[in-house]
């Protein structure tokens, strides 16, 4: 990518996260849950929350597991989302480091451990109810956004190898901003994968705002 339209790229991120943060930051917005997923690779946790999805705990080596986790939080301090536009993210050149603050929203966690280094998943998808303002796939950033998890939640924060690995996974937001797709996802040596989910519910003048056109501003463009 040459410096030009790499620059060109950060502008129009930093655009979009001022006009998300904008737009989302009132602190009355309600639930916003995972309302559907596609069925036969993909598998939610409703009840009991899982309490630990450290290596080798919560393991099906054909689905990808998603559930809700800390609902209506107020970022008071800042967590980093590394993909806030729609489009799809199948290398690390295309993450950013968007920093979020004094804005509630709902977080959504998504987990891979097949128990088994040579299963892959394709396609899984995971519908909330709220627009997506980032996702977090960084081994740092999700360490340090593991206050968004339930109380007892026990998460594998000393793995190297958390995230993604974009040699062998990818993952998308759609146009709306309404659905995670796990494009690909195969267990590496450490047989996990994970990301952290944020959305947000809009009120009824962001709902018309969106409509009216902003949303094509959050479509990252790749060059």
């Amino acid at each position: 990518m040459s410096s030009y339209k790499t620059h060109k790229l950060v502008q129009t991120t930093a655009l979009c996260a001022v006009i998300a943060s904008v737009l989302w930051a009132s602190p009355t917005h309600s639930e916003a849950a995972i309302v559907n997923f596609s069925s036969g690779n993909a598998l939610q946790h409703v009840s009991p929350v899982p309490w630990d999805v450290t290596l080798g705990s919560i393991q099906f080596n054909s689905r990808v597991v998603g559930f809700d986790e800390r609902q209506n939080v107020f970022l008071n301090n800042a967590v980093t989302a590394n993909a806030i536009a729609a489009g799809l993210y199948d290398d690390t050149g295309d993450l950013v480091n968007v920093s979020l603050s004094g804005i509630t929203v709902n977080s959504h966690f998504i987990h891979f451990d097949p128990g088994n280094s040579n299963q892959s998943v394709n396609d899984a998808w995971f519908t909330f109810d709220g627009p997506i303002i980032g996702v977090i796939e960084k081994n740092s950033d999700l360490r340090n956004s593991e206050f968004l998890g339930h109380a007892g939640n026990q998460y594998p924060s000393g793995l190297i190898n958390q995230g993604y690995e974009f040699n062998t996974d990818a993952f998308s937001i759609s146009n709306d901003l309404l659905t995670l797709t796990v494009n690909r996802v195969q267990a590496g040596s450490l047989g996990l994968d994970q990301l952290r989910v944020l959305t947000v519910i809009p009120e009824p003048t962001t709902a018309m705002l969106l409509t009216a056109g902003l949303v094509p501003c959050l479509l990252r463009k790749k060059y």
